[in-house]
């Protein structure tokens, strides 16, 4: 029961420093990247190759915990929560819809880059039905984030081969 215990320990505390550390590269990323290079979002990044890759039972509580406290630490609305429930939602339907595929190469990358776009303009609706923002989107930094996205997934994918 105790080397159980453990082990749950053990797997919290790595969960909780992928965490630390993406907040960490985060804040650091954005304040030193110029212009549009810093239009990324690690948390989603990170969040998507859980929901992909990780059982789900890690990888829902995970991206919760993940996008709330990236929620926290750099709002992007009026009510925090909302970009927590936009992600939750697609990323239900990310894994509904891939958890008998296998994602590879360009396919995940492209894959994930869209989850992260969808988050961003899902919650710009959730804001906007709820009278806090209106529906302008611009253009250019929805395009900057897909790319940067994509090119962020390639690099970690090949570097780390995320399987």
């Amino acid at each position: 029961m105790s080397n159980s215990l453990i082990d749950k320990a053990k797997t919290i505390s790595f969960h909780a420093l992928i965490i630390f550390v993406i907040v960490f590269l985060q804040f650091v990323f954005l304040n030193i990247m110029p212009g549009r290079a810093n239009e990324i979002d690690f948390f989603l990044i990170v969040s998507a190759f859980y929901i992909l890759r990780i059982e789900y039972k890690i990888a829902f509580p995970f991206l919760f915990i993940a996008v709330f406290i990236d929620e926290i630490v750099f709002p992007i609305a009026k009510i925090i929560g909302l970009k927590t429930l936009a992600a939750l939602i697609l990323a239900y339907i990310l894994f509904l819809v891939f958890k008998k595929m296998v994602l590879k190469g360009w396919l995940l990358c492209l894959t994930i880059a869209t989850y992260s776009v969808m988050v961003f303009i899902f919650t710009k609706l959730l804001l906007a039905f709820l009278n806090y923002s209106d529906l302008s989107f611009i253009l250019s930094d929805y395009i900057w984030l897909f790319i940067n996205s994509f090119l962020i997934t390639c690099i970690v994918g090949k570097k780390f081969n995320v399987r």
